[in-house]
C-alpha cells in the first residue's frame, strides 16, 4: 500500500505531518516536487519516512550536515539535488534504487562516501565534483550513469566502489586526485571524454574491458609504466592523450587500429613502439622527448592525417619503417637531424627514408642537410 501526499512544493511544516502516516503505511511518497532550497534548513529528519518522490528532491544550499536520514527513499523520479550544502560524509541512503536525473552531491565537504548500496541507475549526471573525497566505496551495485561522473578536484586516494559499472554516457572526470589504483573492472563504453589526467596512476589494469570512447581519452601527467589495462579498446572518436608517463612501450593498445584524432606520446620513456598496431591517424602523432631506439611498428601506420613529430629522440636508428606511410597533403615530417651523431648526406638512411616526404628542420632547409641531388 502507498500512501502519496498530492503536495508540488512540500514546506518544511507539511514534510513534519508524514511521520503520523508512517504506521498505517508501508510506503509513504509525493507526486511532485519537494522543494527546500536557499533556506538555511540544518536538517531534513521530518523527511525521513518518505519512500519515494515523483518529482525531483531539491535540498540544495542549505546547512545541511547529514542526509543520512533519508533511509527509506527508493527511488527519486527526477532530479536529486543536495550541493552546496555541509555535507561531510554519506553512510546510508542504502535503500535508494533509482535516480531517473542527473544525483547531484557537488561544492560540499564530503570527505568519504560508503552509502548508497544499492543505487544501480542514475539517468543524468552523477555529480561529486569539489569536494574533499579521499575514498568512496559506496555504489557497489551502480550499473548505469546516462550523463557524467564527475569526480574532479578531490583528494581521492581510494576508489573502490563503481565495480559493476558498465556504461557512462558522458564523460568520466577524475582529473586532479591522488588516485593510485582505479576500479571500473566492468566499465565497456563511456560516451563523452575519459579525463584520468594529473593523478598518480602506475596502470589502468581495471580498464580491461573498456572498448569504447566516445571522445577523448586522457591520461596524461600520472606514473603509467604500462597500458595493458586497454587490450579490449578498439575505439576512441578523437584524441589519446599519454604525455609525462612513464611508458617504455606501448603494450596493451595492440586492438587500437584508427585514431580518429591526435595521438599523444610525448615526454615518456620510450624506447621502442611494441604494441603500436594503429593503422590511420586522422590527426597529429607526437612522439617528441622520448627514448626511442627502434620504430619498426609504425610499418603498419598507413596514413597520417596531420603531422609526424619525432623531435629529441636522439638514439633512434633509422626512419625506415616509415617508407609506406602516406601523409595528408601539407603534412609534415618534424625532426631535426642536426640532434643525430653522423653528419647527413643523400645516402643516409634519414634522407633515403624522407626523400619524397614533406620535412620540417627548425632553422634549416631540407638540402642544408641532406645534400640531394636533384
Amino acid at each position: 500500500m502507498k500512501f502519496i501526499l498530492p503536495i508540488l512544493a512540500l514546506s518544511m511544516s507539511l514534510m513534519a505531518q508524514t511521520s503520523s502516516f508512517a504506521e498505517t503505511t508501508k510506503e509513504i511518497g509525493v507526486t511532485h516536487n519537494i522543494h527546500e532550497f536557499n533556506k538555511n534548513i540544518s536538517n531534513i529528519d521530518n523527511l525521513k519516512e518518505i519512500s519515494f518522490v515523483k518529482g525531483s528532491l531539491l535540498i540544495h544550499n542549505n546547512l545541511l550536515e547529514s542526509i543520512d536520514s533519508l533511509s527509506n527513499l527508493l527511488t527519486v523520479k527526477n532530479k536529486f539535488n543536495a550541493s552546496c550544502n555541509n555535507l561531510s560524509s554519506i553512510k546510508d541512503l542504502n535503500m535508494l534504487e533509482i535516480v531517473g536525473g542527473t544525483l547531484d552531491l557537488s561544492e560540499n565537504k564530503i570527505s568519504s562516501i560508503s552509502g548508497f548500496k544499492n543505487l544501480s541507475y542514475v539517468g543524468g549526471d552523477l555529480l561529486l565534483d569539489y569536494n574533499k573525497l579521499t575514498s568512496i566505496t559506496g555504489f557497489s551495485s551502480l550499473v548505469t550513469i546516462h550523463g557524467n561522473l564527475d569526480l574532479y578536484e578531490n583528494k581521492l586516494k581510494t576508489l573502490t566502489g563503481f565495480n559493476e559499472l558498465n556504461y557512462i554516457g558522458g564523460d568520466l572526470i577524475l582529473t586532479n586526485n591522488e588516485l593510485t589504483k582505479i576500479p571500473f573492472s566492468n566499465l565497456k563504453s563511456v560516451e563523452g571524454t575519459i579525463f584520468l589526467s594529473r593523478n598518480k596512476l602506475s596502470n589502468i589494469n581495471e580498464f580491461r574491458k573498456l572498448s569504447y570512447v566516445g571522445g577523448d581519452l586522457l591520461l596524461n601527467h600520472n606514473k603509467l609504466t604500462t597500458l595493458t589495462g586497454l587490450k579490449s579498446l578498439m575505439y576512441v572518436k578523437n584524441d589519446i592523450l599519454l604525455d609525462g608517463n612513464l611508458l617504455t612501450d606501448l603494450k596493451g593498445l595492440d586492438s587500437l587500429k584508427i585514431v580518429n584524432g591526435d595521438l599523444y606520446l610525448n615526454n615518456n620513456n620510450l624506447e621502442h613502439l611494441d604494441g603500436f598496431n594503429i593503422v590511420s591517424i586522422q590527426g597529429n602523432l607526437y612522439l617528441n622527448n622520448n627514448n626511442l631506439l627502434k620504430i619498426n611498428p609504425l610499418k603498419s601506420l598507413n596514413y597520417i592525417g596531420g603531422n609526424l613529430y619525432l623531435i629529441h629522440n636522439t638514439n633512434l636508428e633509422n626512419l625506415r619503417p616509415l617508407k609506406n606511410v602516406v601523409l595528408k597533403e601539407g603534412s609534415s615530417i618534424f625532426l631535426d637531424p642536426r640532434e643525430y651523431d653522423k653528419k647527413l648526406d643523400s645516402n643516409t638512411y634519414i634522407c633515403k627514408s624522407i626523400k619524397k616526404k614533406t620535412i620540417f628542420i627548425p632553422g634549416l632547409v631540407y638540402s642544408d642537410v641532406c645534400e640531394v641531388n636533384k
